[in-house]
């Protein structure tokens, strides 16, 4: 079991969290685009979670699989905060940043998961 707080890349997404969430405030609530800042939270949030709860796994393989899943969260993300801006609910400067804090994470968990021996990267299956 590992201790997720000293985890540069969990104080990273726990900040996206921080990001997302008044970044979402003003969507519409309801219908498909309050469904849209719903999905954005919750992948945000999937993002962290998923770090944490395998870092309470034994390590290795389990660890791997949980952050590989965070990793899928961080993709989702990318594509809701796209989806945001190209309908208007972002304007092009929130969207980048989030995009530039998504960009981060997702090398962060690239570089975590290589180091587990999880050869990941852009180029591999």
């Amino acid at each position: 079991m590992q201790d997720y707080h000293k985890l540069e890349v969990w104080k990273k997404a726990s900040d996206l969290v921080d990001q997302v969430f008044p970044a979402t405030q003003n969507f519409p609530p309801h219908g498909w685009d309050g469904n849209l800042a719903v999905q954005l939270r919750r992948s945000a949030v999937s993002v962290v979670l998923n770090i944490v709860e395998g870092c309470g796994r034994r390590g290795g393989p389990d660890f791997l699989k949980f952050l590989q899943s965070s990793m899928g969260s961080a993709t989702e993300v990318e594509g809701a905060v796209e989806l945001s801006r190209n309908r208007g609910y972002l304007d092009a400067d929130e969207s980048a940043q989030l995009l530039s804090r998504v960009t981060e994470v997702k090398r962060m968990l690239t570089g975590l998961m290589k180091s587990l021996g999880g050869g990941w990267g852009p180029t591999e299956n």
